[in-house]
């Protein structure tokens, strides 16, 4: 009877110390507070760049149609 016990706890143990080193490694690969907010402030970087592209691709469309339909009127 000892040795199941002993043996339930040996394993019991080695499971536990198994998930200590999954939740270890989850650990390192997880983003921190940091990492996210880096990450915000260059996504908000980018679409503010993607807006101002933007704005300026329609200026310029606009410009040629502007210029075409000058053209045409002649």
């Amino acid at each position: 009877m000892e040795d199941k016990i002993f043996d339930l706890l040996a394993k019991m143990y080695t499971e536990v110390q198994e998930m200590k080193v999954k939740m270890h490694d989850m650990a390192e690969n997880m983003a921190t507070k940091q990492d996210i907010k880096r990450l915000e402030d260059n996504m908000i970087r980018l679409e503010n760049k993607m807006d101002d592209n933007h704005k300026a691709l329609y200026d310029g469309y606009q410009q040629s149609m502007e210029g075409i339909h000058t053209l045409q009127s002649r």
